[in-house]
């Protein structure tokens, strides 16, 4: 993650793309017990992050996985969350018409 001092350096990116292609390390990182499941939306779209933050952190949660499940559990990575922000920062930016 960014240190104090170093700044952000958001890049475009397609999410889904970015999740599948980096499954297979993240399966390297689970020991067998340990089942990795995602589920990604399609249609992800592009969406600004600090490319190495994310991968930062999807590492750590794996790690965290493994270590905090060492009799076995399932994974998962899912996409929905993002939409679902998506959706509650359009309604927080819209004015409100009923009042």
């Amino acid at each position: 993650m960014n240190t104090m001092g170093s700044g952000l350096r958001p890049r475009s990116v397609d999410l889904h793309s970015l999740i599948a292609n980096r499954e297979g390390a993240l399966r390297d990182i689970l020991v067998n017990n340990i089942q990795l499941e995602t589920e990604l939306a399609p249609k992800s779209g592009q969406v600004s992050i600090d490319l190495g933050d994310f991968e930062q952190m999807l590492m750590i949660l794996t790690l965290n996985a493994r270590e905090g499940m060492p009799q076995g559990a399932d994974f998962s990575l899912k996409r929905r969350w993002v939409e679902r922000l998506r959706r509650l920062q359009l309604q927080t930016l819209s004015p409100d018409k009923s009042n």
